[in-house]
């Protein structure tokens, strides 16, 4: 179960930061430690965080950019199964590291035989 929660922390600090692989020891902290506030008004529920970290802007743009990347999947995947919602947020969270993937995987294969 621990290795399953790693796993999904590092996949999510991928969505926030495609550039750097964050150790859970120190992004845990940066991005969990908040204060949220839940109101609700006129059948809509706003979240309100606050961060006192010093990089807390930083998160707060992250995490909007974020917000909006979920919200656009939900409203043009519906038609999609959960492999390919998957599959989608895999690669917004390894962007960076697909067009290396794609363009190595290739040359190091030898021929098939028989």
């Amino acid at each position: 179960m621990v290795a399953l929660v790693y796993n999904w922390w590092s996949v999510y600090t991928r969505l926030i930061n495609p550039d750097k692989r964050h150790e859970a020891i120190t992004s845990r902290p940066l991005m969990l430690e908040s204060v949220a506030r839940k109101t609700s008004h006129a059948g809509q529920t706003t979240l309100t965080i606050t961060s006192s970290h010093a990089k807390a802007s930083f998160v707060q743009t992250a995490m909007r950019e974020l917000t909006a990347f979920f919200k656009e999947l939900t409203r043009t995947a519906e038609q999609l199964g959960i492999p390919d919602k998957v599959k989608l947020i895999a690669k917004k969270a390894y962007r960076k590291m697909l067009p290396v993937l794609q363009t190595t995987s290739d040359q190091n294969l030898l021929p098939a035989t028989g």
